[in-house]
């Protein structure tokens, strides 16, 4: 098993994890990848762990304020994608990543009466 311990921009850390996908799902042309848990341990030091408070998973998000990536570890996979707003480093960036991120996501959950990825 290869660890990458470079620093990485949010898009580096994505065209990395994109090479290892076993699924993908777009909601609204947003991707939502799973990889397995071994590729994951592989990029987990670029993550910090996170409380979330809409799922009862383990939650992930890389270093950055803005564009991040979030993982979420499932028992089968770990779901990965781009959010706007990390919550990790202030507070109001809640604002964009709840209308951003998450009202899209539970509205299309709602819409095609999905339960949560």
């Amino acid at each position: 098993m290869v660890v990458y311990y470079s620093p990485m921009s949010t898009e580096e850390l994505r065209l990395h994890l994109q090479q290892l996908e076993i699924k993908r799902v777009l909601i609204f042309g947003k991707s939502y990848i799973s990889i397995s848990h071994d590729d994951f341990r592989q990029f987990e030091h670029c993550f910090k762990p996170q409380f979330a408070l809409l799922n009862s998973h383990k939650n992930y998000r890389s270093n950055e304020w803005y564009w991040h990536v979030h993982a979420i570890v499932r028992p089968t996979d770990v779901q990965v994608h781009i959010d706007r707003g990390n919550p990790n480093k202030h507070i109001l960036l809640n604002i964009p990543h709840g209308l951003f991120d998450v009202l899209p996501y539970f509205t299309w959950c709602l819409v095609t009466w999905n339960k949560p990825l």
